[in-house]
């Protein structure tokens, strides 16, 4: 009906040339008279999927909304899938800890870290729109706080990294004790972190850095073609992991990083 009213307006000011015409010919009416209705029954003579057409796709308003560059979002902690840098890279590093997120720490916000976030996100109660912003951060923030205290497990994994990289020399326990402490104090000094003995988000990041798991399918290669390990090759530095390193090193002599490295 818009249509309609189009063209009743468009004929009954047709010929209007100025304000003073507006006084001599009136408002419009519907007594118009027949040229109106054949304008009208034209109008419904056309095919319905004329008139009932959809706007055109490729429509953009006049003054399109401005878009924010990555620095404008970065600023108010806002990240979006397209987004790279160090910022991204922490953020994957979050959502490794929250367990939602096992791919590579490129710094590039792709699919894949979009798809992470969702699932954190929907893990969490929040709007799953895969947007980072306020509320996402706030909750990485307090997922990574809540996991401050590792599990024995998680103490046991670590216990092992320590000991391989020379910083822990007892035997692994999954216990956060004296020794524990003063290992991941040592690890601390040496990455340059902030030295307080506690396993927080930073000192994990460090550690997960530190042993890559390309590089642990590599030692684990060599350690099987040797002979010392009967494992998977899966990139996870468990205890049949240790045993072979241990084995080797007393075999050849070298340290653990000496293995790892392949300097040997």
């Amino acid at each position: 009906m818009e249509s309609l009213a189009y063209l009743y307006h468009a004929h009954a000011y047709d010929g209007l040339s100025g304000p003073g015409d507006w006084a001599s010919k009136g408002q419009p009416s519907w007594q118009t008279g027949p040229l109106l209705l054949g304008l009208i029954a034209s109008f419904w003579a056309l095919p319905l999927s004329v008139r009932a057409a959809a706007p055109p796709t490729d429509w953009q308003p006049i003054h399109p909304a401005p878009q924010l560059s990555q620095a404008d979002r970065e600023s108010v902690g806002l990240l979006q899938q397209g987004d790279r840098g160090e910022r991204v890279e922490q953020l994957q590093r979050r959502l490794q800890a929250a367990g939602v997120y096992e791919g590579p720490l490129s710094g590039i916000f792709g699919e894949q870290t979009a798809a992470a976030v969702r699932r954190f996100q929907a893990a969490r109660g929040l709007t799953v729109d895969g947007l980072v912003g306020a509320a996402t951060w706030a909750a990485l923030d307090a997922s990574a706080t809540a996991t401050a205290t590792p599990s024995p497990a998680n103490l046991t994994r670590w216990q092992q990294q320590l000991q391989a990289l020379g910083f822990y020399d007892q035997s692994p326990n999954g216990r956060d004790d004296a020794a524990m402490q003063a290992a991941v104090q040592r690890f601390q000094a040496a990455r340059g972190l902030t030295v307080d003995g506690i396993i927080g988000p930073a000192t994990r990041e460090a550690l997960t850095t530190a042993f890559a798991p390309d590089a642990i399918r590599d030692l684990q290669t060599r350690l099987q073609q040797g002979g010392f390990y009967t494992g998977a090759i899966d990139g996870l530095w468990g205890p049949r992991t240790q045993a072979a390193v241990e084995a080797a090193r007393e075999v050849y002599g070298v340290s653990v990083a000496d293995l790892i490295g392949n300097d040997y």
